[in-house]
Parts: C-alpha cells; structure tokens; sequence
C-alpha cells in the first residue's frame, strides 16, 4: 500500500517542479578551439573576458574564440614551463601566472605582453609557492624558502618595484596577506601580525583570520581568541562571550555587518553594534565557510554530509539532504554555494551532485537539463570554478572546461509525461483534459485531467470513470478532445473511431463508441477524427482523416447517431480532394472553415437540409493573394474578427474577405520573407492580452493585434500539431512532442543583463595579403597607415550565455550615423575608407536577443596619402592654377591661329566663290562664242586662214570651259555635294583617248611623248569623268612645264584592281621644300613665270584623288624634272561602302546625239507650235530666238516672274528657260508652271551653267521635262525641242482612237490627269444630256472658255466641244459592246437624232454604230 501511494505523491509533485531544477550546459574542450585541454583555473578580468591557465600557457575566451597567449624563442621575456598552474587578476587589471616551475610573470592586458618583475631586481629570484594580490597595483609573492616579496605594479620597470620584506623571519609561517579599507597591508603569520602602512600592532598573537566591517577589524585565532584593533591605540581589545569559544575556524562579515565566528559544530554570530554573541549549534560538522543569499538565509555545507540552513529571522536551523555521487571520485572535487540573479540556491556539496533549493517542498534537488524533451540529471565534478558578473558558473573537470547558465524559465512542462500531449481542452469545470500519445509502442496513452494549479487529477479508464491511479490507461491515441454545450466529452481517436461520453455523476461518464461500418452508410465514414467542433446552432461536426466532413444528426437515444456525409446524402462535398480534415472553426458569422490537406472549404450554417450545403473550396493558386499552401493545420480568429489559417510551409495566412463565402478569397500572407514569422508554423491562439502566439516546430513567437512581431522563445522546445488551449486561468497550454508546455504570458521574462563588448582586433588587408593589429584597450586610437583602407573589425559582446543569438549593430561616427545592423555577425569589414578620423561604435543585444544600452566606440585613425593632405591641396591648388594659366595661354594662341586659319579659308572662300560666280557668268558668253564658232565652222565657207583662226578660238574656248569647270569642281568638293558615279569599264581606250589628245601639242613643240602600256584592257570599277579630269591636270601640268624637244612619259601598269598612272617629265623640276604645298588650292610654285599657272589644276587632282580613295605621290629634282605616280584602287569593295559613292549602268554604245537623231525620222510640222524663252541674257535670248523663230511662233521674257505671266497669257507649247535668274529662278518658276492648273501641261525645258547630276536632279525634281547643261550644242535643243512635240501628239493620237477613257495616255503630271479626270466625269454625269455645252462645262471647271480651249487643245489636241463629243462617242462604243440599240445609244450618250450620231461615229470609229456593233458581235 505504500509503493503506490509514494508514487501517486512524486506524480502529483514533480510536474510542477520539474521547470524549475533546468539548467543550460556547455562543454569547451580542444574540439571547440580549446588550445590544450587542461584548465587549472579561471579569472574573469575587468572587461569582461574569461582568462583561463592551461598547459600552453594564458587562454582567453570571448564567447565565441579562444586565444593562447604564450612566449616564444624570438619573444623578449622567455617563459621556461608553458604549464600555469593558477592565474590571479591584479587590481590593475592585469594577470599573475603561476607556472609548473614555481615562478611568477605578470600578463599585461593592456600591451599582451608578458612580464618577469623580478628581472627589474636582479638581486632577487623568481621562483614563487604563492600569490595574495591586493588593492592599489600591490601583490605579495611567498617564496620557495618562504621568503616574502612585495610587488608594486604601478612603479614597474624601476628596481624599487619589487622588494624582499625583511620584517619577519623566513621560518615564520605566513596564515595570510589582506588589505584594509584604508591600503593598509596585514601579514598574519604563527608569530603575531604584521602591519604595512600608517598603523602598527606590538601583539604578537598568532592571528589567522581577520575580517573588516564599519565598526572596524576583527581578528581570530584558531584557538578561540576574538578581539578587535583598536585604531587609537594601535592595540587588540579581546572581545569575550559569557560561553568561552574553544575554536575558530574562520570569520566572515554578512550584509547586516554582523560577523560569524565558524566553529566545527556551531556558528556564532557576533554584532559589533552591541557586542552580543549568539550561538547556533549544527547537528552536524560544517565547513569553514558560509554563504548568506539575498534574504539573509546562511548556508554551511558539511563536511562530510549534509547541507545547513539557517533563517538568521527566526533562528531555524534545517539539516537538508542531497543526492550524492554514485562513484566516489578519485580526486575531491571543489564544493560551493552559489545564488543565480533570479534567487535560485545552487550547491555542490562534499559528495554530492549539484543541487538546487525548492523552497516549496524544502529540500534540496538535482539539478538537469532538458535535452530533446527529455529531463537529464546533471552530473559533474569540479575542481575549480569561478562566479561570473551574469552569475553564471565556470568549472574545470578533466577534459577542458564546463559552464553554467542559470536562467528564469521561460516555460513549464507542468504534465510532463514524457509522451506527445496530442489533444487539450478545458472542461466547465476548469479542468485540464490533456490526451497523450505514445512516442514508441512500448508506451501506454492514456488521458489525464488537471486541475487548475496543474495538479494532477486522475486518468481516463477504458470504463469511463476518472481514476487517481497512474497505471490506469486509456491505451487509444485520443487526436482531439471536445466538450459540447450539454458537457458531453467528444474523443476523437487516431484509427479507433468516436468515443462520446455522457456525464453521470462525479468522475464518472457512460461511453458510446461509435465507429465506421461498410454496411451501415449512415456510419461514421472514418475512424480517425482529427477535430470536431459544436457550431451556434448546436450541430456537431466531424472532420475525419480519410473521410472528409460528418455532421450528424441525433436521432431517438435508442436509435443513436446518424452520420451524415459524402457517402450518403452530403452530396456536394469535394471529398475526391478533401477526404483529409485536420481543423474544423465556425467564424463570427456563422461561416463554418474545414481546413483540410486538399485546401480551406467555406460554408454556412444556415442551411435546411444536408444536401444543399454548398461548400467554397479555396485552394493554393497561380493569383499571389490566394492560400499560401493546400495542407491547412490551423484555423483561429482573434476578438477584433481577424481570421487565420495557417498551413504547411506557408506560414500565416490573414483572410481580408469578409463574407468567407467565396472560391476567390483574399489572404494576406505572413512568412520568413517579411520576417514576422516562420514558414514551419502550426499554430496560432490568442492571449487574454489580444497578443497572438504562434507555435512552429521550434520557438514560440509573440506577435501584437498587428501582426507585429514582439518577441521569440526558443529554450529547447519542440511543438507539436495540438490544437492550443486558453485557460481561464490566462495561462496558454501547447502540445508538444514531449509534455504539455504552459506558458503564462504576464510571468515571462528577459535578461535584462547588459554584456559589456570588447574590441578583439583588426584584420588588414592590403595586396592580397593581411595583418593582424589587436586592440588592447577600446580608449587607445587604433592607428592605420595610409594605404590600410581595407579593414575587418571584430568585437564580442561578453554574455556567455547564448554567444550565437547576439546581434550587433554598428556605426561610424565621422562616416555614416546610421545604425547598421549585422545580425548574428561580430564583425564588421570597411573597404576604401577615406582617410581621417573616426569613431567606431558598436552595441548589441544580449543573448536573450534584448537590446541594451552598451553602445562601446572605437577611435580610428586612418594616416592621410600625401596627396590627401593640406600640402597636397594647397600644391594642387598651385598646379591648377598654373594649368589654368596655360590653358588660357594655349587657348589665346589657338583662338588667334583659328581667326588666322579662319581668314584664310574665308579667303580662299571668298576666292572660289568669286571664280564660281564669275564662272557661272561666263558659261553664257561662252555659250554665245562657243555657238556661232560651231555654227560657222560647220555651215560657212571659210578660207584656210579662216578656218584656222575659228579653231584656235574654239580650242581656247574649250580651254575656258575646262578651267571653268575645274573651279566648279572645287566649288562642289567644298560644300560636299560632288557625287562619285562609278561604273565598271575598261579605263584603256579613255587614257588612248587622252593620250591622242595631247599628241598634237606634242608634235608641235617637238616633245617626245610616249605611252608606256603593256596590256590592251583593263578593266575597273572608277568614275571615268574624275579619271579623266586626274590625268587632263597632270598631263597638263606636264606639258605646261617642259620645254620644248624634251621628254614626257606616260606609264601605265595594272596589279590585281589597282591601276598605277606615272607622267614624267623634263621639265624644270620643283624645289624640295616646296614639294608639301604642290597641291595648296590656288598656290603658284613657279617663281619664274608665276602667270604660267593657275594653283587649280593639281590641287583638284588631289581633291579627286581622295573621292577616288587614291593617292599620289611626287618627286622631283630642280632642273631634272619630275614625277607624279598615281595609284587608284578599281575593286567594288573599295566603293560599296562610301555613302558618297552611287553605282551607274553602261550606257549602249550610241551617243546621245544619235539618240536625238532619232526624232529626226518623224517629219517635222510647220510654224504651229508656240515656244517661250526666258533668259536674263539679251543677247543669248536673242540668238536662241532668231534661230527657233524660223520654224516656231517665239515668245521671249527676260527673268522668271516676267516669263510666268507670260505663260499664263500666251499658253505655249513649250517652255525654254534659264536657271539662274533675277527676281524667280528657273526651278522656282518651274515648280509654280506645273502646279497651276492653267499651265500644268506644258513641257519645260532648263538651261544652265550646272552640268552636275546633282543639279540635273534637282531640275528634275522640280518638274522639268529637259535638262540641257550650257554651253550646249544647237543641234541638241532642236531635237529636244521636237522631241518634246512628237511625244505630246502620239499621246494625243492614241487618246482620240481608243474607246476607254484613260487620262493618263495623254498627261504627263498628276495635276493634268485630275484635270482631264474631273472634266471626264463632269461629261459623263452629264452624257444624256443634249444641252451640255461648252459654257457649262467651263463653268463647271470653273475655267474662262479661252484658257480652256487652250488647256484641252494642248493636252488632248481637240477643242473643247470636240472633246465632250469624243467622251460621248467613246462612251457610246463601249454601250454598243453591251448590246445596245443605235437609236438607244445615241439618246443615252446625247445626241437629238440618230442620223447626227451615226454621222460623227463614223467620222470618229470610220464605220457606222450598225457596222461596229455587227463587228463586235463576230468577234464575240
């Protein structure tokens, strides 16, 4: 009977307690970055670091790094033992090692340097038992042969720094060394104590303990002598109790400075304030320590056994127990008592393990950890340890170190059960139901109720009955439990069907169990229920896994319950997709939500009949604000109506739709990529607070009514699926895979510890390699040479107690005052920073993830290139105005070179275009000379004499015209309009032909030319006009400079496409120096005879040359002659990409004047064709009209304007006009002639100076119908101008004969074929009708009768009435062709009488209407 009942009490008290005995455990050993795995001690210096020794000499820990700190050979001070047996801080900060070799070195923490003092006094020596470091920089050192030593760090290196005391015996034995408030130094020692100061003592008793408190020092022996010094007399005064103290084995002042006198068996607590003693017996022997928490308890450990409490209050002394080692460890390990920041009592007692204090049931329990659900004792033995600034506790074993963290807990597995807490719910009664499933087979589940304080009540019996026995188990794994709003209990099991339980009196239910039966349809349609839920109209709904949605309906009670769903009448739900249901929820309006693995089904619970429920299915779609994820976990709506669902790997998705009713829900989704929560969520409920807690796999997090995120835990939890519990208690329940974890919101609770943060070192970079500068204090300015730009900086925020979940943030004040926020990071790279100073800052959170107020700086300074520095401005400044000075220098000279080479060109401007303008003027009476030569040459009897002298002018006439042309030449290469037209030809007959041309010359100054060509063709693509014009000029120049009866030679040669062209000479010959300038436009080399030359002719072959993209090159001798030589490509590919270049066709082999003589053939008419001539020159004027007034009616005019008018007057048949004319020029008027209707048609022939393409184009553009370039052959403008006439009469011709009515037979422009069409169509729309004259016509047209009788005569060659008869007649042929009847015809096409139409038909057709009628047909 007792075996149970001692189980029932550890049952019903351990869940509450187990939260509180957890403990956070790390181990560090060499796999960690431990440099040697043996620690002998710890210190914890004034930055925060923990220093350890080791056998390899000094360790230091960040929290993150271990550091070793060692000498080496090339080191100025040498360690002989690496192996420190026990470091001490100095007051200074600073570091005493003792090594195995029983010598002494101070580390300096602020230079990382090691220090051997006794080397400042060299009469002493270093070999050291034992340290007492003291206040003020003093430390005293006993030796090996107990000598003393006194250590003044703050006059280190001088030789006074370390002294041998010598007010003592060396055979003394020394208890100890301490300091008073005052820096007064106390040596007890077996012969009395030993004052170092202002005070004095003459007692020679053999003190061992002394203690200090504000009403002065006490001193004990250890045979039971207490007495207190006396400042004013420098003497003891005994201090004696009314019970003599036979023993004393220690003093120790408490926080009420009273002091405890220790004794083995006993305490005595002594108040200085009035003298009293009191005695507290132990029941057991104690240690000579004692430890007081913050409420005042003292604590003594045994010596042996057993832990002592004593309330000082109430003067309760309590011996406690605690768990002991199971092994006896073969070293005794250290003992300590020790209370965390949170007022937990920590021990480790002689013997046993470590323990806390649980001040509920008074005892003292060992201490665990949680690992993967699991409570683990901890078990340890320590040698040495120390107490952190956080509380926390260090410890050596034998394999590296170990450390401590005791925290507030955050949470309570309060039902620990080591099993899944799979199904919560909350009864009526506030009680806990909490349905537990197994972790493997070997396990029993069961069902337990809790009350509200957590205590368990009892386990669920298979009979129903709630049973306090813990061996009673329901043995089916319950997935949910559900209370109706008659207290019935609803369990839905994993694969065990429904189990409804029906209260009948206390802990006592009837059990229905309901499962899924083939034959029954209107069963349960599986037996795995996963949720189940009553909705406001009473109803309950069953969400199965396996068998979708179930409603059912009560039925008589002898009858049971009636299963609806898609197996029977629930014929509209999707079960195909949604066969799963995990969660079933009815939101505020009534809008039940079936969370399933296909997707989130919507429906209402208003409804009449099962069949006609409609369910909404919204499933994870292509639309961005659609469900994140199909697989739906969880469904819950917070008090201010918002709705989530959360589902798997999608975190939290907030419904925005109000009505819920929809296949197109908008959710707002909240996962890891806005950082509010994790994608692994399982679930979500809301605190009393309206904060929302969402449970994923791993932490909790705490987000407000915003969906903000306020806080996360993650202290070894492992969640669960389990539906969350709000008690009315406030307290939230969470399954998860190992106990039932409450939380109390209001209860939790963050470190507010604020870790200091060091600066390790600097990392620098520079040409791929890097230095390491470490920063020995955070005040002293970390100094950078000037090409150290590159630079990682790394610090650490000393909370040991979660290292990796701090997060930093920096700054640099000088740089960037923005926080910049590194996560997890403790290091920070800057890259190219300017050079300058500046502040480094850092803070961070600690390691609860709060941020603190530790914002700690770094001064930075980064040394200056010199061209960063005020020498380097000041030099640039210097140099900037001196090349600003030179740049206006140089810009003066080049502005006054520009206005020269400006002047210069427009001098030479102003030359070419008065050559140009004067050329223009000359081609007229050029024209006039040229002309009458010709006409006499060939017309008139001449004289031998005669005929020589009119060819000597027509040979210096053409010479005119060439110079004349060349200077155009230039005019056009200029302004960039000279075309290259090139054309594939054989080049060889044109240089004979050029060469024969000049033979003549030769022959009369006896020159001997000659002709170098060794092949007969060459073919090549060239502008043959450009070609000539190049070998002209040089053979020109050639024969222009040699005298007579000498040489000149002309070479050609062909290699591949290029043709080489040389003309040598005898002639002068050309200064050498001047050789450069041959080819200046307008420069004359020849100082002899400057007159000889023009400065054209060579200047335009090199011009012609580039278009040609050839060259040319020159030498020559004075006196010898010289040497042009010519080289010209001929490939296709030279040209094809010059955008200047244009690709003509060969023309046939007739010249143009034989293509004129072919209008000889048709006979010319007599004078009735009229002519105008519009030129600005009288006398060319007049010349063109005598010789055309022999055949043709002559109008003259003398500028543009003049000759419009007259056209307008007189109608002519053609139009003879200059281009360049005063007032309006040729083009201009020819644009206004063919743009007005009147004149349109009347064929324009210009005449000009212009002999280019270009303005042949030009002219053509602007509507001329010829092109003749002055001076112009006679015999050319008769043949144009009968050309001309010929055409306009075949148009006319074949217009009259045809029986379509085409106007563009006889126009020529667009304007002339409106015309005729709109004349046409005026006939026609009027063709019936007899009365349709020429008066009406004209008016229609809105043209005087005159103007158009002149128009149609000159367009169709008929008058105005005989062109409506010919519309008529034309008309009237076409409606013959249909079948018409003559007599029809003729009063359809207008004419009175039959006779009078077949009268003009015949004359027109030259057969009668009946005649063409009867042809037609036989055609047909």
């Amino acid at each position: 009977m007792l075996k149970p009942v001692i189980t029932i009490l550890l049952y019903l008290f351990t869940p509450m307690l187990f939260g509180q005995s957890l403990i956070n455990m790390k181990h560090y050993s060499v796999q960690d970055g431990l440099s040697q795995k043996n620690v002998h001690n710890f210190i914890q210096d004034d930055n925060g670091y923990i220093w350890m020794s080791t056998w390899n000499g000094l360790e230091r820990f960040d929290g993150y790094s271990f550091y070793n700190y060692k000498t080496y050979p090339e080191s100025p001070i040498r360690i002989s033992n690496h192996r420190f047996t026990k470091i001490k801080k100095s007051s200074l900060n600073n570091i005493w090692c003792l090594t195995y070799d029983k010598r002494c070195y101070l580390f300096n923490t602020r230079t990382y340097e090691y220090q051997d003092p006794f080397l400042f006094n060299k009469s002493l020596t270093n070999s050291v038992s034992k340290l007492y470091a003291l206040g003020k920089g003093i430390t005293w050192a006993v030796g090996m042969q107990n000598e003393l030593y006194r250590i003044d760090e703050n006059k280190f290196p001088a030789t006074e720094s370390v002294e041998l005391y010598s007010g003592r015996n060396e055979r003394d034995t020394i208890y100890g060394i301490t300091q008073d408030k005052d820096g007064d130094e106390w040596i007890l020692t077996n012969k009395g104590a030993l004052i170092v100061g202002q005070k004095s003592i003459s007692n020679l008793m053999p003190f061992e303990f002394m203690v200090e408190v504000p009403g002065g020092i006490y001193l004990a022996t250890s045979k039971g002598f207490f007495t207190r010094y006396d400042t004013q007399s420098q003497d003891i005064l005994p201090c004696v109790p009314e019970q003599p103290i036979s023993e004393i084995t220690g003093l120790k002042s408490l926080a009420d400075n009273k002091i405890v006198i220790l004794q083995n068996r006993s305490i005595i607590l002594y108040d200085p304030a009035n003298e009293k003693f009191t005695v507290h017996e132990m029941p057991i022997e104690i240690d000579s320590d004692v430890f007081e928490d913050k409420k005042g308890n003292l604590w003594l450990l045994g010596a042996n056994n057993g832990v002592i409490l004593l309330d000082k209050e109430n003067e309760n002394t309590t011996l406690l127990n605690y768990p002991r080692y199971s092994e006896v460890p073969f070293y005794k390990p250290c003992t300590f008592v020790h209370e965390d920041e949170y007022g937990c009592i920590w021990l480790k007692p002689a013997g046993g393990e470590l323990c806390f204090y649980n001040p509920v049931n008074r005892c003292l329990e060992q201490a665990s950890t949680y690992e993967m659900g699991m409570r683990k004792p901890v078990s340890f033995q320590a040698f040495s340890y120390i107490i952190d600034r956080h509380q926390n506790l260090w410890y050596t074993k034998g394999d590296g170190f170990g450390y401590l963290s005791f925290h507030r807990k955050k949470f309570e597995y309060r039902f620990d059960n080591h099993k899944e807490a799979r199904a919560l719910m909350e009864d009526h009664q506030k009680r806990l139901w909490v349905g537990w499933k197994r972790n493997h087979k070997k396990q029993s589940s069961n069902v337990c109720l809790y009350d509200p304080s957590g205590q368990w009540i009892g386990n669920l019996s298979r009979e129903g009955k709630i049973v306090p026995d813990p061996t009673v188990t329901f043995n089916i794994d319950v997935y949910c439990i559900y209370e109706d709003k008659e207290h019935n209990i609803w369990l839905g099991t994993k694969d065990n069907g429904l189990y409804l339980l029906h209260p009948e009196r206390d802990n006592s239910y009837r059990i229905t169990h309901h499962l899924s039966d083939k034959n029954n349809p209107y069963s349960i349609s599986s037996n795995s229920i996963y949720s189940i839920l009553q909705d406001s109209a009473g109803r309950i709904w069953i969400g199965t896994f396996g068998g979708g949605l179930n409603l059912i309906e009560h039925l008589p009670e002898s009858a049971g319950l009636r299963f609806i769903h898609s197996g029977n009448i629930l014929n509209n739900y999707p079960i195909h997709v949604c066969e799963k249901v995990r969660c079933l929820y009815e939101a505020d309006n009534g809008v039940i939500l079936i969370g399933t693995t296909g997707g989130l089904l919507s429906c209402s619970s208003d409804f009449a009949r099962p069949e006609a429920i409609r369910f909404y299915h919204n499933v994870c779609e292509e639309r961005y604000s659609s469900l994140s994820n199909n697989d739906v976990l969880n469904i819950t709506q917070t008090h201010n109506g918002k709705l989530l669902v959360i589902t798997l790997s999608g975190g939290i998705n907030l419904l925005d739709d109000s009505s819920r009713l929809s296949e197109k829900l908008t959710f707002k989704h909240y996962n890891a990529t806005n950082g509010q929560v994790p994608d692994l969520s399982l679930s979500a409920i809301e605190d009393s607070e309206g904060n929302l807690w969402i449970a994923s796999e791993n932490k909790l997090s705490k987000l407000d009514a915003d969906m903000t995120l306020l806080e996360e835990y993650n202290d070894q939890i492992q969640m669960a699926e389990t539906k969350p519990v709000l008690c009315s208690s406030g307290k939230l329940i969470f399954g998860s895979e190992f106990g039932a974890l409450c939380v109390t919101p209001k209860d939790l609770y963050k470190s507010d510890f604020v870790p200091p943060i060091v600066f390790s070192h600097l990392d620098i970079y520079l040409n791929n390699t890097s230095r390491r500068q470490e920063v020995f204090n955070s005040t002293e300015i970390q100094s950078l040479k000037a090409d150290e730009r590159n630079f990682t900086i790394t610090f650490a925020a000393l909370d040991y107690v979660n290292s990796p979940a701090i997060k930093y943030a920096y700054r640099i004040q000088g740089l960037n005052d923005q926080w910049i926020e590194l996560g997890n990071s403790h290091s920070a790279s800057l890259a190219n920073t300017p050079a300058g100073d500046y502040l480094f800052q850092v803070k961070s959170t600690n390691g609860d993830g709060v941020w603190v107020d530790n914002a700690t700086s770094l001064p930075i300074h980064i040394e200056p290139t010199f061209f960063e520095t005020t020498w380097a401005i000041l030099l640039y400044i210097v140099i900037g105005i001196a090349a600003l000075l030179i740049v206006i220098y140089i810009v003066i000279r080049i502005t006054n070179l520009q206005r020269r080479v400006d002047f210069e060109q427009q001098l030479s401007n102003l030359k070419l275009r008065f050559f140009t303008d004067i050329s223009h003027e000359l081609r007229t009476p050029l024209t006039l000379i040229a002309s009458p030569i010709d006409e006499v040459i060939s017309n008139e009897k001449l004289s031998d004499a005669g005929l020589e002298n009119m060819q000597v002018a027509k040979r210096n006439t053409d010479r005119m015209l060439r110079l004349i042309n060349q200077i155009l030449d230039f005019r056009k290469i200029q302004n960039d309009k000279m075309k290259v037209m090139v054309e594939q030809l054989d080049v060889i007959p044109l240089i004979m032909k050029i060469y024969e041309n000049f033979t003549s010359m030769a022959h009369k100054r006896h020159i001997e030319f000659q002709l170098n060509c060794n092949f007969n063709s060459f073919v090549m693509y060239t502008d043959v006009d450009k070609l000539e014009k190049i070998l002209f000029n040089l053979l020109s120049n050639a024969f222009k400079y040699t005298s007579n009866e000498k040489r000149i030679i002309l070479s050609v040669t062909g290699e591949k496409d290029h043709l080489y062209l040389q003309v040598k000479d005898e002639g002068r010959g050309i200064n050498a120096q001047k050789i450069n300038q041959l080819f200046t436009r307008f420069e004359t080399l020849d100082e002899a005879d400057p007159n000889l030359s023009t400065g054209i002719g060579l200047s335009l072959v090199k011009e012609l040359l580039n278009l040609l993209h050839g060259t040319i090159k020159v030498d020559s001798k004075l006196g010898e002659g010289s040497t042009f030589s010519v080289r010209l490509p001929g490939s296709y590919e030279t040209f094809s990409a010059d955008s200047n270049v244009e690709f003509i066709l060969n023309d046939s082999e007739n010249s143009e004047l034989q293509r004129e003589n072919e209008g000889k053939l048709i006979e010319d008419e007599n004078k009735e064709n009229r002519i105008l001539i519009i030129e600005d020159n009288e006398e060319l004027r007049h010349f063109i009209c005598n010789v055309l007034s022999k055949d043709y009616v002559v109008f003259e005019a003398e500028n543009g304007k003049q000759g419009l008018d007259k056209a307008l007057a007189e109608m002519p048949d053609i139009v003879i006009s200059d281009i360049m004319m005063p007032k309006v020029d040729g083009l201009e008027l020819c644009k206004r002639i063919k743009s007005n209707i009147q004149v349109s048609h009347i064929p324009v022939i210009l005449l000009t100076a212009r002999s280019t393409d270009e303005s042949k184009l030009f002219g053509y553009e602007s509507g001329a119908d010829e092109y003749i370039s002055k001076p112009f052959n006679l015999d050319i403008l008769l043949l144009r101008i009968q050309k001309l006439i010929n055409e306009e009469k075949a148009r006319q011709k074949s217009f009259s004969q045809g029986i379509n009515i085409n106007p563009g037979e006889v126009t020529i422009t667009s304007i002339d074929e409106q015309f005729i069409e709109k004349v046409c169509a005026l006939i026609q729309k009027n063709i019936d009708n007899p009365e349709y004259s020429v008066e009406k016509l004209s008016a229609d047209v809105g043209m005087e009768r005159t103007v158009l009788y002149r128009k149609l005569n000159a367009i169709a060659g008929q008058t105005p009435s005989d062109f409506i008869r010919s519309i008529r007649l034309k008309h009237a042929a076409q409606l013959l062709n249909k079948g018409y009847q003559v007599g029809e015809v003729a009063d359809m096409v207008g004419f009175n009488t039959p006779k009078y139409f077949t009268k003009y038909f015949k004359q027109a057709f030259g057969v009668t209407p009946s005649q063409y009628k009867t042809n037609m047909t036989g055609e047909s």
